[in-house]
């Protein structure tokens, strides 16, 4: 087994423990605990599963995180200049996925002609009901995951 590149400081766990733990604790600190886990040797089939990111997602958030800082990872994770829906916009998706058919939607589809979500359809759905396009396909596909296993994440 290949042994992890890379390291955090005492002084970058320090400061990364104490955001986590004090007021700048937001929606964005995930990137944050999920570099801290993954410096510590969480097995990778946790971190992806626990932080909802892929092995790349993980290394691009460490190599932000040295070069630019904390505070890129934080405001990244906040939206700005990028399309996002809100929690109560993913419990609300939610719901709709569950009780929603994609066929009951868009009757001119041929993807949607069954009764299970696919990534297009979510895509469709997300751009009607919420006015959010994501630029990534990667975006959908992590989502319908998600609401596929019941776990709405922001």
């Amino acid at each position: 087994m290949a042994k992890r590149k890379f390291h955090l400081t005492p002084e970058e766990i320090e400061e990364i423990s104490q955001t986590l733990a004090g007021s700048q604790a937001g929606p964005g600190t995930h990137r944050l605990e999920a570099i801290l886990a993954y410096h510590f040797g969480e097995k990778w089939a946790t971190l992806t599963k626990r932080f909802h990111c892929s092995r790349s997602t993980l290394y691009q958030w460490c190599k932000t995180y040295r070069q630019q800082g904390r505070d890129v990872l934080v405001i990244r994770a906040h939206g700005h200049s990028v399309a996002r829906l809100t929690s109560s916009q993913l419990t609300d998706l939610a719901d709709k996925g569950k009780a929603l058919r994609p066929r009951d939607i868009f009757h001119d589809s041929a993807a949607s002609n069954n009764d299970h979500w696919t990534a297009k359809d979510l895509f469709r759905a997300i751009k009607l009901w919420y006015g959010v396009v994501y630029k990534s396909p990667a975006t959908y596909y992590g989502l319908l995951s998600r609401l596929n296993d019941g776990e709405p994440r922001t």
